[in-house]
């Protein structure tokens, strides 16, 4: 704990900025006030990025939204690696980032203040909500600190509208792929990871309330294959599939009692009450 607040005290410079000077200050910035980055690519040759900059950046009510955000400027000439980090090839290009640097969106093209202005009501959310396990990747990039921030996007993604659901469940992608970037085939326990997060990519499928496919995928999987340490997770999306396709969850919850996961049945409980609001 003492590490994080050391963390926004020495982002605390930045706390008033709007517009940083390279993205890892506004990685920095966005991680300090719980907020999205809005990175505009553009180049001085670019016609339509000199419009935008003329019509739309500096129109009073993009200004305004954009204090919601971390916003930086990334000219693709100057900073080559970070255009090609994000295979930007064509300008303008406009990115919307969590404090990471993973993608929500991006949109290409030449932008009115309209369409900005609808793209930064969308986006313009508090991270706060995950912003510990945010904070603890950036500093100590890890296999279970990507994780811990894994569940927590899947969790943060109830609480947001469906466009923006699907956006955060891509993020989820990205920190998965980031996740086996960690691993080493001469690890004893590399088998053991790679089965976490083979179930964990199954996560998107629950948090999509696809749960006949769901089902279709777990069926795919034997229970006594699972490892000690994914039980949870194997359970979880049994749990789930099983509720989430009307089936009799009486054999699973015996399961889950008598070993002592009961927890599963409430953290499923609180996924299922979400999807019983959609269908109303």
């Amino acid at each position: 704990m003492k590490r994080i607040v050391l963390f926004f005290v020495l982002c605390s410079q930045f706390i008033n900025a709007t517009e940083a000077s390279s993205l890892e200050e506004a990685k920095k910035l966005a991680l300090a006030t719980n907020k999205i980055i809005v990175v505009d690519f553009w180049a001085t040759w670019c016609g339509p990025c000199k419009k935008m900059d003329r019509d739309t950046w500096s129109d009073e009510s993009v200004k305004a939204a954009l204090d919601n955000f971390v916003f930086v400027k990334i000219d693709i000439d100057r900073d080559k690696e970070i255009a090609n980090k994000y295979n930007v090839s064509a300008i303008p290009n406009v990115f919307f980032l969590d404090g990471n640097g993973a993608t929500l969106n991006n949109s290409l093209g030449y932008k009115t203040s309209a369409e900005i202005l609808k793209d930064l009501d969308k986006f313009a959310i508090s991270t706060e909500m995950i912003a510990i396990e945010m904070i603890n990747q950036y500093k100590s990039p890890s296999y279970y600190n990507s994780l811990k921030l894994l569940y927590k996007y899947y969790n943060f993604s109830l609480y947001t509208d469906n466009d923006l659901k699907s956006d955060l469940l891509r993020v989820c992608d990205y920190y998965i792929d980031n996740s086996k970037t960690y691993l080493s085939k001469s690890d004893k326990s590399y088998a053991v990871k790679k089965q976490k997060l083979d179930l964990i990519k199954l996560f998107d499928l629950a948090y999509r309330f696809n749960f006949d496919k769901l089902e279709k995928k777990l069926a795919e999987i034997k229970s006594t294959d699972i490892d000690q340490s994914n039980q949870y997770d194997y359970w979880f999306l049994k749990y789930v599939a099983v509720k989430g396709t009307g089936a009799d969850v009486k054999e699973v919850e015996e399961y889950l009692n008598n070993n002592e996961l009961q927890n599963i049945i409430a953290d499923s409980n609180t996924l299922l009450t979400f999807y019983e609001k959609t269908k109303k």
